[in-house]
């Protein structure tokens, strides 16, 4: 009998296939576990090898043994008629079809499902994640968005200040990050944000662990010593893989020459990386931004304020870059960063809104005017008239600002920002995921990812978003509030919400309008001998200004002191005092309210034409822009007798609430629509999303149902009720557990606002 028929009789052959086919199936399932448990790297290698260590060994037994009735015996015992080795072929084959289709099964769904998301909920395609995935790291994002790096990539790491004067911290900080915003301006480089790079100041850091965060092939690093007129400034480019120098260069020259080192650096960069410049590239390393070394030192004294983004540090950065301007007044970076500071400022409340954007928009036509290539002042544009609502313009600039410098991470932030308020998610996400792609320790962009976290109802993953921030700036507040915000507008729970503020007040504890905000929970739990020493903190903080003026005003209101509310809240409009929060909202209520009950519709309508005149002409314009004003303004049409303009601007806002993304209907959007389709007379719709609005969870401002005159249709219904006294005892328990806190402002003791 020739080896292969004798290897075929005795099911050597079988064996061999149905080891093979077994051992594939086993290492698919080691594999996987091996993603899901703490296991070794090396535990799938060593399947690998103990497998093929027993390939042989199967062989030799399978040819040396027979499977038999009695149990395995030696093949040459067995006597071959009496021989079951056709039946155990049979079974073998059956086993092999069997685990060649579970093979084949497994082969076929690699390939038809989906490969994971670099980030969950915002992979490059913008498709959003299913509730529930986890969140990934920003710095993970980089690592699998550009793994490995492109060749024509860089981090500038902060230059160390070797002057031994703390005091010149400032100018080391400052020469970086114009080496970064020059490189980051060559079309064919890809440079890491500046946040980013700044993360590894002061730290001994392995440049390899620095390239694999950032992903980045290239570290470009140095030090400068700046003393009197001279400055020496030493730089180096090191590949991030294996550290090797690929150049070095030390500069001692005097400070006239700081941008002709910062241009013979960003070329030698250019050069050992072989990047291919534009002509646009070329020109942007020729070019001096000032002759004036005083300007010059007033700029970088003034993005060094900007940078540190408190009350105090923006006041200061005005000053300085107004000195830059003043020294300079054709010095275009001075004033983009004028106009940045004008605009943040407008944002945090440092600044009242329309006199800080008027501000920032004088500053960037003179900075246009100097250079209109810059890139910068494009993308602070597109933030101003974002600010301004004017969503086109804004779409405009922002779209110039990516032409001209795709590395800008702050462009596709912003971007990111006007592709929320056209309710397009996807390419939100989307810019989201590119802003962070380079800059993946910046707080804006994981402070956006986390709010449209919140804004999905993804709370878990939104916390991990704020808890990163808290880890990166500990002593900053963003990492608070916005946990304090998350809590307060979608959660319902304003108990969490005056814990997570009053944690923003101990690390930033000059914003005044952190205790307004915490006075404004207590007078939504009902307390308002709580709320006033916080009242009088804001407003001792922030005499004038808007959200401590309002929670004086609720103050009022909710301690049946409404003449004194009505009078503030005429104060309010009457001196155009800045919009933020619901401050303006809530001064037009009270006299709205005011005009409801006493038939004088004259000064409210006069108010409210004032705040919204779109909402005043048919057709209706802009009916998602401010349309928690234009619910409040349908009962007070229909009373003054304009009850066709009232149904037109009431279907419009409803209309635009039901058009939105299911999934980011926020909580404060179902109030409105319980108020909007009361005041329309829709009474079954409005106890059916009040019903929603009570198991969904929003809290704030429940209290206005109770007293709103326009409200009285649905206070008699009979499913009314039972619905609020779900709130009232809701309320009640979250008010015990802050008694429970021990709260207490630096001031504002007294007995009275």
């Amino acid at each position: 009998m020739s080896l292969l028929k004798e290897l075929q009789r005795r099911n050597v052959i079988r064996m061999a296939l149905l080891y093979v086919v077994a051992s594939w199936l086993l290492l698919q399932v080691t594999d996987v576990l091996s993603s899901l448990l703490p296991v070794p790297e090396w535990t799938g290698p060593l399947v690998f090898i103990l497998l093929a260590i027993g390939f042989p060994l199967v062989l030799i037994f399978s040819w040396l043994y027979e499977l038999t009735p009695e149990g395995v015996k030696r093949e040459k015992e067995v006597d071959r008629s009496q021989s079951i080795t056709p039946q155990t072929g049979r079974k073998m084959n059956v086993l092999i079809v069997v685990l060649l289709v579970l093979a084949i099964a497994g082969l076929a769904l690699d390939r038809l499902l989906p490969e994971q998301a670099p980030v969950a909920g915002a992979p490059a395609t913008g498709d959003i994640a299913q509730p529930g995935t986890m969140v990934m790291d920003p710095a993970e994002l980089v690592a699998e968005k550009f793994a490995p790096p492109p060749d024509r990539s860089i981090a500038v790491l902060p230059f160390v200040n070797m002057s031994g004067d703390e005091e010149n911290e400032y100018f080391s900080d400052g020469l970086t990050e114009e080496l970064l915003n020059v490189l980051a301006q060559i079309q064919d480089l890809q440079v890491a944000g500046r946040t980013s790079s700044f993360a590894f100041k002061g730290k001994e850091e392995d440049l390899r662990v620095i390239g694999e965060k950032l992903s980045v092939a290239h570290i470009l690093e140095g030090s400068v010593r700046k003393a009197g007129n001279r400055v020496r400034v030493t730089a180096q480019l090191i590949k991030s893989n294996d550290g090797y120098h690929m150049w070095s260069q030390t500069y001692d020259r005097e400070l006239t020459d700081v941008f002709a080192i910062q241009e013979d650096i960003a070329e030698q960069v250019v050069e050992a990386l072989k990047v291919t410049l534009l002509g646009e590239d070329a020109a942007r390393l020729e070019r001096r931004p000032t002759k004036s070394i005083e300007a010059h030192d007033a700029y970088l004294l003034g993005r060094h304020m900007l940078n540190r983004y408190s009350y105090e540090s923006l006041g200061q950065a005005v000053a300085y870059l107004k000195e830059a301007v003043s020294l300079d007044p054709g010095y275009a970076e001075a004033w983009v960063t004028l106009a940045d500071v004008y605009t943040r400022s407008s944002q945090t409340g440092a600044m009242p809104t329309d006199e800080a954007l008027a501000l920032a928009n004088d500053a960037l036509k003179r900075a246009i005017a100097a250079d209109p290539g810059s890139a910068e002042a494009y993308a602070v544009l597109g933030q101003l008239r974002l600010a301004q609502q004017r969503n086109d313009e804004a779409a405009e600039a922002l779209a110039k600002a990516r032409g001209l410098q795709p590395n800008s991470p702050e462009v596709y932030w912003t971007s990111a920002q006007l592709m929320i308020r056209r309710n397009d998610l996807e390419a939100a996400l989307e810019y989201n995921t590119k802003g962070l792609a380079l800059d993946p320790l910046q707080a804006r962009g994981i402070w956006q990812r986390a709010a449209m976290l919140v804004a999905l109802h993804r709370t878990d993953e939104a916390l991990a978003q704020y808890a990163r921030l808290r880890e990166l700036d500990p002593d900053g507040p963003a990492g608070y509030y916005g946990v304090a915000g998350m809590y307060y507008d979608e959660l319902g729970r304003i108990d969490q919400a005056v814990e997570w503020y009053a944690r923003s007040i101990a690390v930033d504890p000059s914003d005044y309008e952190l205790p307004a905000k915490i006075a404004i929970c207590f007078l939504h739990l009902g307390d308002p001998d709580a709320a006033l020493p916080w009242v009088k903190t804001a407003n001792e903080l922030g005499p004038g200004q808007s959200v401590p003026h309002m929670a004086k005003m609720i103050w009022l209101y909710r301690t049946g002191q409404a003449d004194e509310a009505l009078a503030m809240a005429r104060e309010f409009i009457a001196k155009g005092m800045d919009e933020r929060h619901e401050d303006y909202l809530m001064a037009l209520h009270l006299v709205r309210d005011n005009a409801l009950e006493t038939g004088e519709y004259a000064e409210a309508l006069a108010a409210y034409r004032a705040a919204v005149p779109q909402f005043f002409s048919f057709p209706i314009a802009d009916a998602n822009y401010r349309n928690y004003i234009g619910v409040d303004l349908v009962p007070l049409l229909m009373r003054s007798g304009q009850s066709e303009q009232a149904v037109r601007l009431g279907d419009a806002i409803l209309a635009d609430l039901r058009r939105r993304d299911p999934a980011m209907l926020r909580a404060y959007s179902r109030w409105l629509e319980v108020l909007l389709l009361t005041h329309l007379g829709r009474l079954d719709e409005a106890v059916e999303s009040l019903r929603l609005y009570v198991e969904e969870g929003e809290r704030a401002w429940w209290w206005v149902m109770e007293v709103d005159p326009a409200l009285a249709p649905l206070r008699e219904r009979p499913e009314y009720p039972p619905l609020i006294e779900a709130i009232r005892q809701d309320i009640a328990a979250q008010r015990e557990r802050v008694a429970g806190m021990s709260l207490e402002p630096s001031s504002g003791r007294g007995s009275g606002p």
